[in-house]
């Protein structure tokens, strides 16, 4: 079991989390690996992080290209971790550049969401679709989620998936635990950002911060049994909903 952290709960982890406790390893999706690097205090976080087995997650848009050249196996065996990424020992001017150079990836990518939210609602207007969500299996029998992933790793089309059908891709995609999570996750959010959930309670406008794309991602990156440790109330009732079962669970480090 790995935890999968957020931004709001590493110095409050590693402040009191013993590295040779119950935990098997930190996870850090890229966006909040490059958070750290460009904190004020990084270079003591990176200290206290050495002590951890950490895994570092590839960024969304390699993890796609990667994905694209794989098989449907290939596809069902896929992790998104750096694995040649290792932690600095110290804070150079090269780990800023590259924190900075995925920061704005990040921005790239939060506007692809907001773009997302206007798509999905243009679908359900041209199908004729005027209800409002009460779960997320309701949605997942539309084709968007199928067009959202296929468009996902092909780039919108400028590449060739090697699973090039995309009924086929979507369904070797939603057998990767990883990747199910995560474009549900996705999924989730377009559905608040469109307002189109029965339960107002989880309707709401996109974030004017880039807060919402970091945390959408932290799914990406937890397996089977991890925790994703946030304080992100969006976000932990997100992964109750597309988790239900609990196999991966949102907690704060007060409820470890």
């Amino acid at each position: 079991m790995r935890v999968v952290i957020d931004s709001n709960q590493l110095s409050s982890f590693l402040g009191k989390i013993n590295p040779a406790g119950v935990f098997n390893g930190i996870t850090l999706a890229p966006y909040v690996f490059a958070e750290t690097l460009l904190r004020s205090n990084a270079q003591q976080l990176m200290g206290q992080l050495l002590h951890f087995d950490v895994l570092i997650g590839l960024e969304p848009s390699d993890v796609m290209e990667k994905l694209a050249g794989l098989d449907e196996e290939g596809i069902l065996s896929f992790v998104p971790y750096n694995i040649g990424l290792s932690m600095p020992t110290t804070v150079d001017e090269q780990d800023i550049l590259l924190a900075r150079g995925i920061k704005a990836s990040n921005r790239i990518f939060a506007d692809t969401m907001f773009s997302l939210a206007k798509l999905f609602r243009k679908r359900l207007r041209d199908e004729g679709i005027k209800h409002k969500f009460s779960a997320l299996p309701e949605v997942l029998s539309l084709s968007f989620l199928e067009s959202l992933i296929f468009d996902s790793i092909s780039y919108k089309g400028s590449r060739t998936p090697a699973v090039s059908d995309a009924a086929s891709l979507y369904h070797a995609v939603m057998r990767n635990r990883h990747l199910s999570r995560y474009f549900k996750t996705i999924l989730y959010y377009v559905i608040s950002y469109s307002r189109a959930w029965a339960d107002q309670t989880q309707n709401f406008d996109p974030s004017s911060s880039l807060d919402d794309w970091t945390d959408i991602t932290l799914p990406l990156y937890a397996a089977d049994g991890d925790i994703i440790l946030t304080a992100d109330k969006k976000l932990r009732t997100a992964i109750g909903i597309v988790e239900p079962s609990g196999t991966a669970q949102a907690k704060t480090v007060e409820e470890l």
